[in-house]
């Protein structure tokens, strides 16, 4: 009987290994295949969460419970309830959470173990499982869309029976095969491969077979690309999926460096302020003296009018009254108009002489 089994499970075991020649097949091998890490390091979590829960189960319930009289018998039932087998605590209703158990333990702590076993073993823990195991299998068909040449099982034994038609009569692609690497007599010792060189190489391969291969074999070169030109398309693709990732984390980080108060600017905003504000009391200083100068309003005519009068400027058609008021200020200590136009100035020194130039006509044009 047990060897009856083992030749059971070795052909199993021969049945996946023929669903390596499909790519939708072994999906689920290459699902558990990827997951081997994973699902190990959960088999470490749930262990170290399942085995306190059976062992507080038969400490506190094994004198009472008889699926908890022993640490295997609390394995079972913990097990057991996993799967959805829960007769063992419908004998314990909602309703007796009040009473006892033969041995003084609260029924409400029987249930408070449950519900925590439940929640934590059965519904967060497996359910991470299944999680796991979705994801890489999610991964692989993906992957199997992406590929050349995925075909459904029916499809695949279309093209089988059509290719046994095809090549009836061929000489067999394994001995092909084994001719091509035998390295210590090589049947096509050339690097170029044509028709004329294949029935060369293989004696009574026809001229049919040997454009079948030819035809195959640029078939499965075009493949090849395709299949690298996707595959550098999809990388493209997660390269560019990075390069905006980068950018939106250096956009975010820009946004946070400006939204975070800058000392420095702040101490340069406070300098602009107070230089506007010494420029304002400078420009208030200045409104006063020019208030104080007293200036005629140039559009005022009678205004101008009075200012040249009191600077008793001579008519310019009276040439002796403009000789005598030339001469007048020569002796002046400062210039008429100076003393007029500039009020405000502190007046000479009475030791200090009138500057004067060796060109009295030049002196009295530049006044």
């Amino acid at each position: 009987h047990i060897s009856l089994a083992l030749r059971t499970a070795v052909l199993v075991l021969k049945f996946f290994k023929a669903f390596q020649s499909n790519p939708r097949l072994k999906v689920v091998t290459d699902t558990f295949t990827r997951s081997a890490s994973d699902l190990f390091h959960f088999f470490i979590v749930f262990c170290t969460l399942f085995l306190p829960f059976v062992l507080a189960g038969h400490i506190l319930f094994g004198t009472d419970i008889e699926e908890m009289s022993s640490l295997s018998a609390a394995i079972n039932t913990g097990a057991m309830t996993i799967f959805g087998d829960y007769e063992w605590y419908l004998e314990y209703p909602l309703s007796r959470t009040g009473q006892a158990l033969p041995s003084g333990m609260p029924i409400m702590l029987l249930f408070i173990w449950f519900f925590m076993f439940h929640f934590i073993v059965t519904l967060v823990v497996l359910n991470m499982l299944l999680g796991i195991i979705l994801t890489h299998y999610t991964t692989i068909t993906e992957e199997v869309k992406l590929l050349p040449d995925a075909p459904a099982i029916w499809v695949q034994v279309r093209r089988y029976i059509a290719f046994k038609r095809q090549t009836k009569g061929f000489i067999g692609l394994d001995a092909i095969d084994r001719g091509l690497q035998n390295d210590n007599d090589m049947s096509h010792k050339g690097e170029d491969v044509s028709e004329e060189s294949l029935q060369a190489a293989f004696d009574g391969m026809s001229e049919r077979q040997a454009q079948w291969l030819m035809t195959f074999l640029r078939g499965e070169v075009f493949k090849l690309n395709e299949a690298e030109s996707k595959e550098k398309a999809k990388c493209t693709h997660t390269e560019i999926i990075r390069a905006e990732e980068d950018t939106s984390m250096t956009a975010f980080e820009l946004s946070r460096q400006l939204d975070q108060p800058d000392a420095e600017l702040g101490a340069k905003l406070d300098e602009m302020v107070a230089a506007l504000e010494a420029m304002r009391k400078e420009c208030r200083s200045f409104k006063a003296r020019l208030a104080d100068l007293q200036v005629p309003n140039p559009t005022d005519s009678s205004d101008a009018q009075a200012t040249l009068a009191n600077l008793q400027v001579p008519d310019p058609t009276d040439s002796i009254a403009v000789k005598a008021f030339y001469h007048a200020a020569d002796k002046a200590e400062k210039p008429i108009l100076d003393n007029s136009l500039h009020a405000n100035t502190a007046p000479a020194r009475p030791d200090e002489a009138p500057p004067r130039t060796a060109d009295k006509a030049s002196s009295r044009t530049d006044r």
